[in-house]
């Protein structure tokens, strides 16, 4: 993620909350066996034909990484979120190093409509797939700010 600036996404409503957010995906791969039985025809008319590929279930499984995979998976740019000039409500994540407590904390954040967090020092990566599937789309909506460590003296 770091390299590429790249973020994995997998099912439905999270790729769906990306797309609602504006993004656009790079790539979709679903698995044949959802395409069978049309389950995901009203997101793919969302992304343009030609970033759409499918492959048998057995591979989709090797793929993904859920241990029981919902047959669909997008590669999206990380987006940019910036924190508002004057936040009224901001969350301080100060070594939250579980990534599900972490997309927790941001699902409840966009719920009580904070303005924006910060990640302090030792945090999980919010856009790691256990925080992705914690958050429910939070991450596209709450603008976060990475605080790094001081240098040293």
């Amino acid at each position: 993620r770091e390299k590429t600036g790249l973020i994995l996404l997998e099912g439905q409503r999270l790729i769906a909350d990306a797309l609602d957010a504006g993004l656009s995906a790079d790539f979709v791969l679903v698995s044949d066996e959802q395409l069978r039985d049309g389950a995901l025809d009203r997101l793919l008319a969302r992304v343009p034909a030609e970033i759409a590929a499918s492959t048998t279930a057995p591979l989709f499984r090797d793929v993904s990484d859920t241990t029981t995979p919902a047959g669909v998976l997008a590669l999206f740019q990380k987006p940019i979120l910036t924190l508002p000039p004057s936040p009224s409500l901001v969350l301080v994540c100060d070594s939250i190093s579980d990534p599900g407590n972490l997309g927790t904390l941001l699902r409840a954040s966009a719920a009580a409509g904070v303005d924006g967090c910060l990640l302090m020092a030792g945090c999980a990566d919010p856009w790691g797939p256990k925080a992705l599937r914690a958050g429910m789309g939070a991450q596209f909506r709450v603008p976060m700010m990475q605080v790094p460590l001081p240098p040293p003296e």
